[in-house]
């Protein structure tokens, strides 16, 4: 009796479909969506399987080529994606390269500059600008070292406030020279400087007014009377301002 039981019952289960197959096919229950058949002479219990299994293959045939479909889609975007990330970091390479070796090259000029234009405005002295990491000059840190006269090289922060400040005109000064500005406007930079130092400072202005223009705002007396023209605001009555000109050669 088992053995008649395995000959004429089998099971097969796909996807949503139970199917028990008897030597009588006209009882195999059908379910949506696949066909059954019957096949051959029914002397054998893999009559009705093949019908189903050859539907089944036809309905995978078809499924693969729509996921083969989408999988070619989706890979040949990822593709696109890293050939683009391939070329963007190629890129970003190639800017940080040139930003280096520009960055180098105009570091090393605006040194230079600085140590004359500091030599220039103390009289004396030296002074250079330092990269903490040379290995990494796009994100280091730049160190100020100046040496007024008479005293030994130390960095800017233990200077005084007027050697600070001359010394952060000297900086000025020397990226200037690197590439001058039309319009360069000066807000009271000489403010922490003795009177000698403001003579130098409005010297030293002087020499580049043939290739710039200069604003200055400042309450230092030396300063305006180094000036061409200067304006001012006056409150000759209370709550009333009025703007003053005057032509310092007139």
């Amino acid at each position: 009796m088992a053995e008649e039981n395995e000959t004429n019952l089998a099971a097969v289960e796909y996807g949503e479909a139970n199917i028990i197959h008897l030597d009588d096919m006209e009882h195999i229950r059908r379910r949506p969506g696949m066909y059954i058949g019957k096949l051959g002479d029914g002397s054998h219990s893999d009559d009705g399987i093949y019908v189903l299994i050859k539907e089944s293959i036809d309905n995978s045939i078809d499924e693969y080529r729509e996921v083969n479909e989408k999988f070619e889609f989706i890979t040949g975007q990822r593709n696109d994606i890293y050939k683009a990330k391939t070329d963007l970091e190629k890129v970003i390479a190639d800017l940080v390269s040139e930003m280096k070796e520009q960055f180098i090259k105009n570091f090393t000029t605006i040194n230079d500059n600085f140590k004359t234009v500091f030599s220039d405005l103390f009289n004396g002295g030296s002074a250079e600008i330092v990269l903490s990491d040379e290995d990494d000059v796009l994100n280091c840190a730049i160190e100020i070292k100046a040496q007024p006269p008479g005293k030994r090289l130390q960095s800017l922060t233990l200077l005084s406030g007027g050697e600070r400040c001359l010394t952060a005109i000297a900086l000025l000064f020397a990226i200037l020279q690197l590439r001058p500005s039309p319009f360069v406007i000066l807000d009271e930079v000489e403010a922490a400087l003795d009177e000698v130092n403001v003579s130098r400072f409005t010297d030293f202005v002087r020499r580049y007014t043939t290739r710039s223009q200069f604003i200055i705002v400042t309450h230092r007396k030396g300063t305006m009377e180094a000036c061409d023209r200067m304006y001012g605001v006056t409150m000759a009555e209370r709550g009333i301002s009025k703007i003053l000109s005057m032509r310092i050669g007139d």
